[in-house]
């Protein structure tokens, strides 16, 4: 289930306030009604990201890994991820493991939380040659920019294109995956039609 944003309320709020003006109700009952609302700016104000405890997940199983296309790449490198890894947290944390290959098969292996709200990433663990994950011991959110061409591209992507509506709400466990198995589906703005 979606939450329901401070930007839908007021559209909606504007909506019956409309149609109540274009019925005939006068502007007094229309103030009346509008005092009765409940004021979800001091919810805003107060609210504060609390993120959830990140249990690291099992190292992934190379032959299990799925491929996702990263058009920022420009084929140099080659992107996959854990399906069994990709969690959306309570706090709206998008988790997954990515295994990054280059042309001569060196490996990276990242377990990642992608923040939609704020467009932010944060490196939890890297996967090692033992293929045990090491913890990265206080990681801290970092933006994630559009840097043209660069290795880093790929963040975005992962949260314009697979991750995030247009609300900068994550999608679904569902939904995510199927941006993932079916990139040939999207529009021009990377969404599925």
């Amino acid at each position: 289930m979606r939450r329901i944003t401070i930007k839908t309320l007021f559209a909606l709020a504007l909506a019956i306030a409309t149609l109540l003006v274009n019925s005939g109700v006068a502007t007094a009952e229309i103030e009346q009604l509008a005092d009765d609302l409940p004021d979800f700016s001091r919810d805003v104000e107060d609210w504060e990201f609390t993120e959830d405890a990140v249990v690291l997940p099992d190292f992934p199983d190379f032959d299990k890994l799925q491929k996702i296309q990263i058009d920022a790449s420009f084929g140099r490198l080659k992107y996959f991820f854990d399906p069994a890894s990709l969690k959306i947290g309570r706090d709206e944390v998008v988790l997954m493991t990515m295994v990054i290959t280059s042309e001569r098969g060196a490996r990276n292996i990242l377990f990642e939380g992608y923040r939609c709200d704020s467009r932010e990433y944060k490196t939890l663990a890297y996967g090692t040659s033992n293929n045990t994950f090491y913890e990265v011991p206080d990681s801290q959110w970092k933006p994630v920019y559009r840097s043209r061409g660069t290795n880093q591209d790929f963040r975005r992507e992962l949260l314009t294109i697979y991750f995030c509506d247009t609300e900068r709400l994550p999608l679904t466990r569902d939904e995510i995956l199927r941006q993932i198995a079916y990139p040939d589906l999207r529009d021009d703005e990377g969404r599925m039609f």
